[in-house]
Formats: C-alpha cells, sequence, structure tokens
C-alpha cells in the first residue's frame, strides 16, 4: 500500500529522518580521556531509524556505549562519546547518523602553556641569599627564574645543613602540569638529583617525576615530563645535594607547562 493510501485509509506514512540534532563541541578537556556529549532527545520520527557512530560511541537512555549499529525510536535519548589521544590543542571526533541525518562531536584537547607567572607565590627551603662575595651579580626576587633572562639568577641554599632543598610554587588555582625545566646556574658537581612533586596542601608531596643523572652543568636546561592529569595547587622542585652541609646553588630558569 502506497504512503498516499495509507494516510487516506486511516494510517500514517512511515517517516524514519529525524529532525536536525546537534552535539555541543568541547574545549581544554583532559588527553587520553573518554568524553561525554550532550544528551540529544530524537525527533520527527514515527517508526525505528537506523543509527550508526564512526570515530567513537554511542548511548540509548542512559544504557552502555557501543559502536555496533542500532536503531532509537522518537523520544529516544542519545549521547556520544569519544576518547582523546595524547596530544594537546587537538581535536577528536566521533560522528552520529540517524537516519540518515549526521552531527559530529569534537572534544578538543587543552592547550598547554607555562603556568610560572607573576601571579605565582613562591616559597623556599632555604636561604635565597648565598654569600654575596661568591656571587656578587645575584638578582633578588622570584621573578628572575621566569624572565628569559640567563644573565639573571635565584641563589638559593648557601652552605646550610641539610642535603636538600626545595623551591615551591603556589598556583592561583589548582592546575594540571605535565613538565618541569629548570636550567641550573651553577651545580655542576653538587646536585646529585631533583623531583618534580605536586600537593594540594603545601606539605603532603607526590613526586611526578625525577631527573637522578647527575652530572650536571650550568646553563643547560634539564626536563622532567610526567603524565600528570592531577589539578595541584602547590607545585615544587626539590633537589638533592652531594654534601649534607650544603652548596651554594643558583637557578637561573624554571618553566612548568600545563593548564
Amino acid at each position: 500500500m502506497s504512503a498516499l493510501l495509507a494516510v487516506m485509509a486511516g494510517g500514517f506514512a512511515p517517516d524514519d529522518e529525524p529532525d536536525a540534532f546537534t552535539f555541543t563541541d568541547v574545549t581544554g578537556q583532559t588527553p587520553s580521556t573518554a568524553i561525554t556529549s550532550n544528551s540529544i532527545t530524537v525527533a520527527g520520527i514515527n517508526v525505528a531509524s537506523a543509527i550508526t557512530v564512526s570515530g567513537g560511541t554511542y548511548s540509548i537512555n542512559g544504557g552502555g556505549f557501543t559502536s555496533s549499529p542500532g536503531t532509537v525510536s522518537k523520544d529516544d535519548t542519545v549521547r556520544v562519546q569519544v576518547t582523546t589521544g595524547s596530544s594537546f590543542g587537538t581535536g577528536y571526533s566521533a560522528t552520529t547518523t540517524i537516519g540518515g541525518v549526521s552531527d559530529t562531536f569534537t572534544a578538543t584537547t587543552a592547550t598547554q602553556s607555562d603556568q610560572l607567572t607573576g601571579s605565582v607565590t613562591y616559597t623556599g627551603h632555604t636561604s635565597l641569599s648565598p654569600n654575596p662575595a661568591l656571587w656578587p651579580h645575584i638578582a633578588s626576587g622570584y621573578s628572575v627564574i621566569y624572565d628569559n633572562n640567563n644573565s639573571t639568577f635565584l641563589g638559593i641554599g648557601a652552605t646550610l645543613g641539610s642535603a636538600f632543598h626545595w623551591v615551591r610554587f603556589q598556583m592561583a588555582s589548582p592546575k594540571k602540569c605535565q613538565s618541569l625545566k629548570v636550567r641550573w646556574y651553577s651545580g655542576t658537581g653538587r646536585i646529585l638529583n631533583f623531583y618534580f612533586q605536586g600537593s594540594n596542601d603545601g606539605s603532603s608531596w607526590t613526586t611526578l617525576g625525577s631527573n637522578t643523572a647527575g652530572g650536571y652543568s650550568a646553563g643547560v636546561d634539564y626536563t622532567i615530563t610526567t603524565s600528570n592529569h592531577t589539578p595541584y595547587s602547590y607545585y615544587r622542585l626539590q633537589w638533592n645535594l652531594n654534601s649534607a652541609s650544603g652548596y651554594d646553588v643558583g637557578v637561573t630558569e624554571f618553566e612548568m607547562m600545563g593548564y
């Protein structure tokens, strides 16, 4: 029976093409994470309609996510899920098609930037004023460790009775940081190793990564890279020295990448 005869006979014309729908794109997402879209409601159909997805998975009415073809009915709700990759500042997409109508959901990962700016509060474990007779050109203030100037530096740890020292960074708001780059002004033969750590109370620390290669040289960049995606309010660089009596140690630049 034709669609027209079906309507004339009191039936209805089958319609499996839904109204247009939109999955709202999102940005600033965590890498290597499953990201779920907003929920859309299927409208404009009066018979079951085929649903497929490419690049991700979908869920009907709050059920489990699947990538297999299926069917939806009028007033069903649909969500889409896409898993981001490990890259920052990159979009990851899944396209869902219902009855010939499609929309693409894109989750874009966050863009990293250097989190050590003027809004960060710095605290040193030890004296910040090594012997001026040894370092007559030492600069004052923490800003010298993110001014991109190799001729300015911060002196830390002047012959104090401890084999380890640290500089703590208090963020204006919790940040997810993956790497710390440090350029020592001095340290050859003095520094055994150093650690990148995070904390949310400023006292209990989680070690995110370390550099234990030794043999560090002045003016060379050393980077600790991690897969951290936990937001911390505090980060710190801790280093161990060859001597428990301490050494003069200088840092000329820090860079901490995160979002």
